[in-house]
C-alpha cells in the first residue's frame, strides 16, 4: 500500500480561516509570554506584526505554501534582572506546554540571554535579553503551511488587487495588556503609522477588531 496523497490546500475562505486560526493561536500565546515578562506597553517593529503572509522559504516565492509574517515585539530592559526576565519568558512557556531552552552568552553587561522554543502554536520563538543595549527582544517565526500566500495577504489587508503601498500602516504599533488579535486590515480601517514610519501617538484603541465578510 502506498502513502496516501497530501490534502489539498484550502482556498478562498477556508484558506483565510486556516490563517486566523494559526495567526490567534500565535498571538494568544505569544501574549502571554509577553505579559508574564511585563504586563506594560510592547514595542511592535514595523512589519512585525505577524498577522498577513509570505512564501516559504526555499521555495522562490511559489504559492504552493505560506508562511505567517514575522512576529517581532521589543521592549527597554530598563534595568530589570535579565536572569528574571529569562525566567520568566521559560516559565510562561513551560505553562504553554512548550519545552524551553535557555543559553548566555558573555557575561555582566556584556552577557545576552535565550529564551528558544519551538513547536505549536508559536513556531520557533526566541526571547532575547541583551544586557548592553539594554533591550528585550522577541520574535516567533511560524513553520510553512499548505496554501497561496499571495491570496491570503491580500485577503488579510483587503487589497485584491495587490496594488495599495501603504499596508504596513494597518498593523499596531504597539501591543498592551488589552490588545487582541488583528487580522483583518480594511483598507478604511484605521491607521497606526505615520508615513514617515513613526507610530501614530496615541494608537487608535482597538477592542472589536473588523471582521472579513464571508466571500469578501
Amino acid at each position: 500500500m502506498t502513502g496516501c496523497a497530501a490534502a489539498a490546500a484550502p482556498e478562498g475562505d477556508a484558506l483565510y480561516q486556516d490563517g486566523e486560526q494559526r495567526f490567534t493561536a500565535r498571538f494568544d500565546a505569544m501574549h502571554s509570554v509577553l505579559m508574564a515578562v511585563q504586563d506594560g506597553q510592547w514595542d511592535v517593529t514595523l512589519g512585525g506584526y505577524g498577522a498577513g503572509a509570505g512564501p516559504c522559504p526555499g521555495k522562490n516565492g511559489s504559492r504552493d505554501g505560506y508562511i505567517l509574517s514575522d512576529y517581532r515585539r521589543t521592549l527597554s530592559l530598563d534595568g530589570r534582572d535579565p536572569k528574571q526576565v529569562s525566567d520568566d519568558a521559560a516559565a510562561a512557556f513551560t505553562a504553554l506546554g512548550l519545552e524551553p531552552e535557555t543559553t548566555v552568552f558573555g557575561s555582566d553587561d556584556r552577557a545576552q540571554w535565550n529564551v528558544i522554543v519551538e513547536g505549536d502554536p508559536v513556531g520557533r520563538a526566541v526571547v532575547s535579553v541583551e544586557v548592553d543595549q539594554q533591550k528585550i527582544l522577541v520574535s516567533a517565526d511560524a513553520a510553512c503551511t499548505p496554501g497561496d500566500w499571495t491570496a491570503l495577504d491580500a485577503m488579510v489587508f483587503d487589497d485584491p488587487d495587490g496594488t495599495a503601498e501603504d499596508l504596513w500602516r494597518r498593523t499596531p504599533a504597539t501591543e498592551g495588556p488589552d490588545a487582541v488579535p488583528m487580522f483583518f486590515f480594511p483598507a478604511d480601517g484605521p491607521v497606526f503609522w505615520n508615513e514617515d514610519g513613526t507610530p501614530v501617538e496615541p494608537q487608535p484603541v482597538v477592542s472589536d477588531p473588523p471582521a472579513r465578510p464571508s466571500g469578501g
